[in-house]
Formats: structure tokens, sequence, C-alpha cells
């Protein structure tokens, strides 16, 4: 686990190799919005998408936009049926024409008011193309990597699925945010657990990345050689434990001050 230490008053502070879980829940524990069809999923004239609430869906409103340019292309201010399952669990269906659309479209679907709003959204292919394959970020990429970089990812791939594809990740260092130095491939795997849902993983160690703020771009393969838009995004490496250095005095009186001093530790690049 990378550790960094911050040289105030020697307060050591540990930050976990853990990511943000992408969620739609609101700031009301236990209210969310949940799109049941599956992101990525190939439909043709006829838009039909199922999901649940647990928020009365009163107030409802949904979108279809182009996910290149951002073009509304369809949208809507209800749910076209909405039925109650329990107290607190509604299942709505948004119902739509989209013939003669075709696209990688971006459903956003917000239920709630303004106090209390709920926003989730899903990608589909619309039309019948052709469709390059797509790949994105299913959570944030949050923390400190210390030995493997994990990240969840979605995307979809409408040319023999995802499993039929491949995927090409290359780094470079960006301590400014923007490279420094040019891209250098490397080696990683993708392990597909859903037909559009996976976990990317890097090797460290293997691969001699060294501490600091790297760029990582990384391209979707389909079967037909078609290449998704590249997805780029910051990873932050801290493998080198860090080195305390305290100064202070070794005796004090009873009630009086004592000033620990423990700015000159290190922790490497950070």
């Amino acid at each position: 686990m990378a550790r960094r230490l911050v040289a105030t008053c020697c307060l050591l502070v540990l930050l976990l190799n853990t990511q943000h879980v992408k969620s739609e829940m609101s700031v009301e524990s236990g209210q969310e919005v949940v799109i049941d069809s599956p992101s990525h999923s190939w439909i043709n004239e006829s838009l039909v998408v199922n999901g649940t609430s647990t928020i009365k869906p009163d107030s409802a409103s949904w979108e279809l936009l182009d996910a290149s340019s951002g073009t509304n292309i369809v949208n809507g201010s209800f749910f076209s049926s909405v039925t109650p399952i329990s107290d607190n669990i509604w299942n709505w269906t948004i119902l739509a024409s989209v013939e003669n659309i075709s696209c990688l479209c971006r459903l956003v679907v917000e239920v709630g008011t303004s106090e209390n709003l709920v926003v989730t959204e899903t990608f589909l292919y619309i039309g019948d193309g052709p469709h390059n394959p797509d790949i994105r970020l299913a959570s944030n990429v949050n923390g400190y990597f210390s030995e493997w970089v994990l990240v969840n990812l979605v995307g979809g791939s409408p040319n023999n699925g995802v499993y039929s594809s491949t995927i090409e990740v290359e780094l470079c260092s960006a301590s400014a945010g923007e490279c420094d130095s040019e891209f250098v491939p490397i080696t990683s795997t993708i392990d597909w657990y859903l037909p559009n849902a996976a976990v990317l993983n890097i090797s460290l160690e293997s691969q001699g990345i060294t501490d600091g703020q790297w760029l990582a771009k990384v391209v979707l393969i389909d079967a037909g050689l078609s290449k998704s838009i590249p997805l780029e995004f910051i990873i932050l490496i801290d493998r080198n434990e860090p080195i305390a250095l305290v100064v202070g005095e070794e005796t004090g009186k009873e009630f009086s001050e004592i000033l620990i001093d423990g700015s000159s530790s290190t922790d490497g690049y950070w």
C-alpha cells in the first residue's frame, strides 16, 4: 500500500489504492435510479429502455444525445409507462422512435426535483452504422497506485462484441496534466466480466513505471480492426515508501510546548 507523509507536525496520512465507484445515489441514502438495459446495446428503429427508481417518478425527464457531437436527438418530460412494484420502487419504460438515426448515443435520465435530483446515463448504438467500438471510464480513477493499476471500464463493439476485441494502452509522463514526453506502449490485460463491463490491469513493477503523474491512453480495437476514440485519464503512481525525518527536543518540562519538525521527511516524487 502506498503511503504519503505530510511534513507538518509529523502527520502521517495513509492513502488507499481505491477507486470511486460510480453511483446513481442521491444525497438521500437509499434513493437511486437504475437503467436496466445493458450499456452499448444495439437498437434499430424503436428505442425501448427499462429501468427502476426508488424515487417516485412524478418528476422525470430524459434525452438522447449524439455521444460525439452532443446534439439532442429526441427527449421527453416523462416516462412512457410507470408501474409501482412496492411502496418505494417503481418500474419505468422509455419508448421513442429512432428511425433513420445512426449514432453512438448517450441516454441521460433524470428523476426528482432540484433539491433531490438523481441523474444516470448509458450509451447505446442506434441504427445500422457502421459503428466503431467504444470504451469509457465506468468510475473515477482516484487514489495512488503502488503495484497494480486497476481501472473500471464500460464499452462495446458491435462487430462481433468485445470478447473478440483487443486493447492498446500507452502512457506518458504528465506532471502538469499533459504529456512531458512521447506516449510509450505498455503491456496490460483487460478482463470483460460482462459483455459491456471490464477491468483494465496494468502491472507497475514488471514494466518499471516510476512514481509520478502519468497520462494513460486506451484504445479498443474490434475484430474488424476499427478503433475507438482514444480514452485518456490521469493515474498517480506512488511505489516508494516514505522516509520520516523528525527533529525535536529530547526533553521538556511539564505543561511546556515541545516543537517537533517533520518538514525534512520525503516520499520520493511526491
